[in-house]
Parts: C-alpha cells; structure tokens; sequence
C-alpha cells in the first residue's frame, strides 16, 4: 500500500498520547481506498497492536504500544469516528482524547 493510483484516498494514523502524557505512538494506519474500502497495516508492530472484528470479538480492538491504553470499539462507532476523520481530511486521531 504505497498510496499511489486513482483509488488512493486518504491516509489515516490511530495514535495515542494517553491524553498528552507521553510522545505519539502509532496504533495502526487506515488506507481509505475507493474500491475496497478500509484498509489497515501496521507500521510498527509485528504482531499488531490493534484486532478487527471476528467470531471470538465483535468489536474493534487498539492498544497502544507505548503506554498499553486498550480500547475495544463496536464496529459502528468506529466506522463513524474513521468516516468522520476521512470526511474532515484528518491525517491523525488520537484514540485518547476521543469522549469513550
């Protein structure tokens, strides 16, 4: 996912700063691609700091690698915080300073 060609959108980072405790950690990146819709990697992890939704979770899972603050999103709400940020052209969130 390099970001180039017609489909490309925007580039999104999941951050966290444990509300501006300590340095930007990179959770995950969202690659909004017109065809196929969201797509994450992540950057800075092995074995990823963040879960989408499956049959033994149905909900969206983020950790940060820096502090650990763990969040568990329904797919709903994360769907509209992700569109939110798209739509505002946001290039990061910090899951930490969002109101849940």
């Amino acid at each position: 996912m390099n970001g180039t060609g017609s489909s490309f959108i925007r580039r999104l980072h999941i951050t966290c700063t444990d509300r501006s405790t300590h340095p930007r950690a990179v959770i995950t990146v969202l690659d909004w691609n017109r065809e196929r819709g969201p797509l994450y990697y992540i950057p800075t992890r092995r074995d990823g700091p963040w879960d989408p939704p499956s049959q033994d979770s149905p909900n969206y899972q983020f950790e940060c690698p820096r502090c650990g603050r763990h969040w568990q999103l329904k797919p709903e709400t994360w769907e509209r915080v992700a569109k939110g940020c798209i739509t505002a052209r946001l290039a990061d969130v910090d899951l930490s300073q969002l109101p849940f």
